[in-house]
């Protein structure tokens, strides 16, 4: 039954008209431009230098760059910076 149903759902695919389902009114871009792309495309690691490692880099996933960022934003934030808004005796 399965198979019967299988092939004519594929029937059904062959001749379904997929053109005014794709078709696009002009002015419509399908893609993002390259520069678009490359402007919000860098991602740092928070990766530090390991010298000349024999082996191959892997890079981070999602978890450790976020755990990364959150750590260096903490760091940056700890950091005693001077106030410049009050003014001293």
């Amino acid at each position: 039954m399965s198979k019967i149903l299988l092939l004519l759902f594929c029937a059904l695919m062959i001749f379904a008209d997929t053109q005014p389902v794709l078709a696009n009114p002009p002015g419509v871009f399908l893609f993002r431009s390259k520069a678009r792309i490359t402007e919000g495309s860098h991602m740092p690691n928070y990766k530090k230098y390991r010298g000349n490692s024999r082996h191959k880099a892997r890079k981070l996933g999602v978890y450790k760059r976020w755990r990364l960022r959150c750590k260096a934003k903490h760091k940056a934030h700890k950091i005693a910076q001077p106030r410049t808004s009050r003014t001293t005796l």
